[in-house]
């Protein structure tokens, strides 16, 4: 019994040499196979817009996007938890206002200033001077002035990527500090749009007092 070849035999015989031989070509190439880049998701972040919260007589400007809970504390401290999760982000903004006297202001700052090194662990900060104008010299009685004036201490590799420490020297030490607890070494460049957003609204915290 002879076995009939269809026609169209030949041409798949054909087209599989052509692949074989393309693919040799292909293999002859020496360089590596480089996987592809991982891709991450466009982040939308909303437009800014703030409401301003009124505690010990201080006017705070928080995002208006945010869920905000304020809890006095027995000592007279203030407690504001800033939740940004309505506006799409992972992150809360801590803060805390504390009352102080002229002669107490310097223990205190001196004390919040231990606990964000804490927080910053081996990490080296970057530090904004907010209003420096306003601190007064060591030598110069207390300013009528109410304005504060401190540092922005940022650590972007962190979970508290972003901590504020302000005074008026007067009556008042704020301190702040983001949490971002999805914020690490290996993702910082594709949250980074997320850590400026949150880097704006603090600076506006700061200089809207």
């Amino acid at each position: 019994m002879k076995l009939k070849i269809s026609p169209v035999a030949p041409l798949l015989v054909a087209g599989c040499l052509a692949t074989l031989c393309l693919a040799c070509a292909k293999k002859a190439d020496n360089s590596p196979a480089m996987p592809r880049p991982e891709a991450y998701p466009r982040i939308e972040l909303p437009a800014v817009a703030y409401d301003t919260l009124n505690i010990h007589g201080l006017h705070l400007a928080v995002n208006s996007l945010a869920e905000s809970e304020l809890q006095p504390r027995p000592d007279g401290n203030q407690w504001l938890t800033v939740d940004y999760a309505p506006a799409g982000i992972n992150a809360r903004l801590l803060l805390t206002i504390v009352p102080v006297n002229p002669s107490t202001v310097q223990d205190v700052v001196d004390n919040r200033a231990e606990r964000i090194s804490l927080n910053l662990g081996s990490a080296v900060p970057s530090v904004t001077d907010i209003n420096p104008e306003a601190a007064p010299a060591a030598d110069a009685p207390a300013s009528a002035a109410n304005l504060f004036f401190g540092q922005l201490i940022e650590a972007p590799s962190t979970s508290t990527p972003l901590q504020l420490l302000l005074t008026n020297a007067q009556s008042h030490v704020i301190t702040a500090a983001v949490y971002f607890p999805e914020l690490s070494s290996a993702n910082c460049d594709s949250l980074a749009p997320q850590l400026e957003y949150l880097r704006t609204d603090i600076l506006h915290l700061a200089n809207s007092l």
